[in-house]
């Protein structure tokens, strides 16, 4: 009796346990699947209550209450699979920002202790929620409108960020204009702007339509001389009153822009700017002529054989001539030279200068330069450490017939200074060159005629003025001779007495600054000096040195030449 007693115990016992661990498990799983339930269902509530239209046209999330508790109360209803009885209540929603707080009650199912008991526990699920975004009234997309009276409106319609602003470009029909027109928007708080042609909304804070009624201005309507130019675009436009007013103009070809004359009904004057003639102080209607000054045809000289030329194109002053030098290759000449120009212009030859003349528009000159026929002619010899040498070349064979015209073929050493600092110059061969200081030193020799030129090129790259000096000298000697006597005339051209058959002509341009003959080893030190009274070099072993000192400004590039002429 006493082991059945315990045995009806431990099994009430078991049975209770049991009971309680069903209730404490439904308990938990209902719990949290109230939590997390009411969460999901509580955010996406909220979103599907939020007034869209509204946002679009202000950027505002706003909330709407009524319809939060509709969605809450449907997808929440539509999200439990139980038999369970919820109750909801809502409480503190607010619209601005979103906002609520959320109730949601019920029961665990009943657990039956004793024949005449049960157990059940109430649950209440707690939820607050606010609606956070990463999106902001500066984030939104804001429409602007512009519609106009008079005119068209290029893109009417606009988009900007929150307190943003439009540029809407306006094409008004003359007499009215922009500038100064009547601008209304149903944003009041926008800022507005005319300009040209432009209206300019800004502080945009919502979505908006503007309207423009445009200002009437002053007719200006411009014409240009026959012949001398046209007006690009629109020859009518309209200004604000006593504002001024742009046309696009293009000058015919030997005419310029530039300092035009313009003269207006109305008072109104005239000026350029860049490619446009500006008309200002417009107060009355007007009707502006223009009248244009000759001004550049553009010159291109096209070597097509034998050499180059280092001015091109050129720009010719109507009326005026031009110079434009060539530089024969060796072996080829500049004697005899052939030039056409396809519109005309004359071309008369002076040595390597080509003179045009009769230029009545921009052209192309086609210039033909011919091969030396001579079996010998001057010829230029590059030499190591930048020296160079004149003797004379056999055609048919290509090689010297071995006359020297400086001692031991030293040939002529070159220096230069420039704003002050002194170089040797280096470069071994024609038309070599180097840069220093900002300066390019350039030695380029060509045929002209039966004579050989020594062209020193001088170009400033630097955006100053440059103080410069350039100067050869030499160990003078002809064919077997070292002695030979140098003279120098009042024009400072130099030449050696004749020896055989043999004499030398030094011939300078008029600009050089120093052409000294004396004993050789005097040279060196009468680079620059040009006092010396020397007319012959009798009895001594001859030297010479010439020079050209100066300055060049910045950007300017200026040749100096020397002509080596050898009769024979």
């Amino acid at each position: 009796m006493k082991e059945t007693f315990w045995s009806y115990l431990f099994i009430v016992l078991g049975l209770l346990t049991i009971a309680i661990m069903i209730l404490v498990q439904n308990l938990t799983s209902t719990s949290e699947e109230n939590y997390y339930l009411t969460k999901e269902v509580m955010e996406a509530s909220m979103i599907d209550s939020i007034d869209y239209g509204l946002y679009r046209k202000t950027g505002e999330i706003r909330m709407i209450e009524s319809k939060f508790v509709e969605n809450f109360t449907r997808r929440f209803a539509e999200s439990i699979n139980d038999s369970k009885e919820y109750t909801l209540d809502f409480y503190e929603i607010y619209e601005n920002p979103p906002k609520a707080t959320v109730v949601v009650k019920t029961e665990t199912g009943s657990q039956t202790i004793t024949s005449d008991s049960t157990v059940n526990f109430d649950i209440r699920t707690v939820m607050s929620g606010i609606l956070e975004t990463k999106y902001s009234q500066n984030d939104s997309v804001l429409a602007v409108d512009l519609t106009t009276d008079k005119g068209t409106v290029l893109g009417k319609t606009k988009y900007t960020s929150y307190e943003g602003r439009v540029i809407f470009e306006v094409n008004a029909p003359v007499p009215y204009v922009v500038e100064g027109s009547t601008i209304t928007c149903g944003d009041n708080g926008v800022n507005i702007e005319t300009k040209d042609n432009q209206v300019i909304i800004s502080n945009v804070r919502r979505n908006t339509s503007c309207n423009a009624k445009l200002a009437v201005g002053k007719s200006v309507t411009l014409t240009m001389n026959s012949g001398t130019g046209q007006v690009i675009g629109d020859k009518i436009k309209a200004a604000v009153p006593g504002g001024s007013v742009s046309f696009e103009a293009q000058a015919t070809d030997g005419y310029t822009l530039e300092n035009p004359t313009v003269i207006c009904s109305g008072g109104a004057t005239g000026s350029r700017s860049g490619n446009k003639i500006v008309v200002s102080n417009v107060n009355t209607d007007q009707i502006c002529d223009v009248t244009l000054k000759r001004g550049k045809y553009k010159v291109t000289i096209n070597v097509i054989n034998g050499g180059t030329t280092m001015t091109n194109p050129v720009e010719v002053e109507y009326g005026e001539t031009a110079q434009i030098p060539i530089y024969a290759n060796i072996g080829y000449t500049t004697k005899d030279m052939k030039v056409s120009c396809s519109k005309g212009a004359t071309a008369t030859l002076n040595n390597n200068i080509i003179n045009l003349s009769n230029v009545v528009g921009s052209q192309t000159c086609t210039v033909s330069i011919p091969e030396i026929t001579a079996d010998n002619y001057p010829y230029f010899v590059a030499k190591p450490g930048g020296r160079y040498d004149v003797t004379i070349v056999n055609k048919q064979s290509g090689t010297s017939n071995g006359m020297k015209t400086t001692y031991a073929y030293n040939g002529y050493d070159t220096e230069y200074i420039i704003d002050g600092q002194r170089r040797s110059f280096s470069s071994n061969v024609n038309g070599g060159s180097e840069t220093y200081n900002g300066v390019t030193i350039s030695i380029l020799a060509t045929n002209i005629g039966d004579s050989l030129a020594v062209n020193y090129i001088i170009k400033n790259n630097s955006n100053s003025t440059k103080s410069y000096s350039v100067s050869s000298t030499a160990d003078i000697y002809l064919v077997g001779n070292d002695h030979i006597v140098l003279y120098k005339d009042s024009n400072n051209r130099m030449y050696t007495a004749r020896y055989g058959n043999y004499w030398v002509e030094y011939l300078f341009d008029p600009t050089a600054t120093t052409t000294w003959i004396g004993h050789y080893g005097s040279r060196m030190q009468n680079r620059y000096n040009n006092s010396s009274n020397n007319s012959s070099t009798y009895g001594e072993d001859s030297g010479l040195a010439f020079s050209w000192s100066g300055t060049i400004g910045a950007g300017e590039t200026i040749v100096k030449t020397v002509r080596y002429v050898i009769h024979y």
